[in-house]
């Protein structure tokens, strides 16, 4: 890392509240490796940035845009992040769906509450197919109206949800559909036991008179 120049040196000196040369020289190895290790945590945040799997972008709620990193330009049919860095007008035109009044639900609800996290959407990419996406939105609290996202698409995620709603959906059809065979089996049986109950007590009846008729036939022979 270089050494500050005496103008920064002496700057930090004021920041710091110390007046003169010994000072400076006591102080410099802390204050440099304090400077060597927010310039490593800048770059593995950078590293990070740009490297990660799922989309990552800064915006203000009142310009749009400010920074995506090349996942998410991926993730929206993009080559270069740049290309992502949409206006406000262009976020609620091109980018979403849910066009201008989903924005400002999402603007309202962050200044509200300063996160929204577990939020679905739809994206549009740029081949004009939809995306479906989950967002998790930080309000940045030393920032005025600067968002930071996170974007992950889940949009084989709820294909596969959308099938399996399908297959529930056709499987209850066929269930219903087959209880209602079984129902109509049933009654046919019932009915045809019925019948069939009925048929013999009317062959019963029948015999009984057919037997009380030749008794009488009988005793009248009988008494002839």
């Amino acid at each position: 890392m270089a050494k500050p120049s005496d103008e920064q040196q002496r700057a930090l000196t004021g920041l710091l509240g110390l007046g003169n040369h010994s000072a400076r020289k006591s102080h410099y190895p802390e204050l440099a490796a304090r400077l060597d290790e927010l310039e490593t945590e800048r770059n593995r945040y950078k590293w990070l940035f740009e490297n990660a799997v799922h989309g990552i972008f800064q915006a203000s709620l009142l310009e749009g845009m400010r920074a995506a990193n090349p996942a998410l330009a991926r993730m929206l049919g993009y080559q270069d992040p740049q290309e992502v860095l949409f206006s406000l007008t262009d976020l609620a035109g091109t980018l979403f769906v849910g066009g201008a009044q989903e924005l400002e639900s999402i603007g309202e609800i962050l200044q509200r509450e300063r996160s929204l996290l577990g939020y679905e959407t739809q994206l549009r990419r740029k081949d004009g197919s939809v995306l479906d996406v989950l967002m998790n939105l930080l309000l940045k609290p030393d920032q005025e109206g600067l968002v930071e996202g996170f974007v992950a698409d889940i949009t084989e995620r709820k294909q596969a949800q959308e099938r399996l709603q399908q297959l529930n959906d056709e499987l209850e059809q066929r269930v219903t559909a087959r209880t209602n065979e079984l129902l109509d089996a049933n009654r046919n049986l019932q009915q045809q036991i019925t019948q069939r109950k009925q048929i013999a007590e009317a062959l019963r009846d029948a015999r009984d008179a057919a037997e009380a008729a030749n008794r009488s036939k009988d005793k009248y022979i009988a008494a002839a």
